[in-house]
């Protein structure tokens, strides 16, 4: 299945291989860029996760968690 988030990430690796320029760079493997593309998503409608890709799922939960307890600290002044 894939989410409204995978579909405009897909199209915008398409336009990068669409549109892109090749640049040198200093490690010698290159890269394909556009200048100023970006991804918009309204929270309200889910979190963001990319479908299309490997997730460092123990380093998600961590970093949400910290998001959590932060939120929760903040609203108890």
């Amino acid at each position: 299945m894939v989410n409204n988030i995978d579909k405009s990430y897909q199209a915008l690796l398409q336009d990068i291989i669409d549109n892109g320029i090749e640049k040198k760079d200093r490690t010698g493997t290159g890269t394909i860029s556009v200048f100023g593309r970006q991804i918009r998503h309204k929270m309200n409608e889910g979190f963001p996760l990319l479908t299309t890709k490997k997730m460092a799922w123990n380093v998600m939960v961590a970093e949400l968690l910290w998001f959590l307890r932060v939120i929760l600290t903040l609203s108890s002044y």
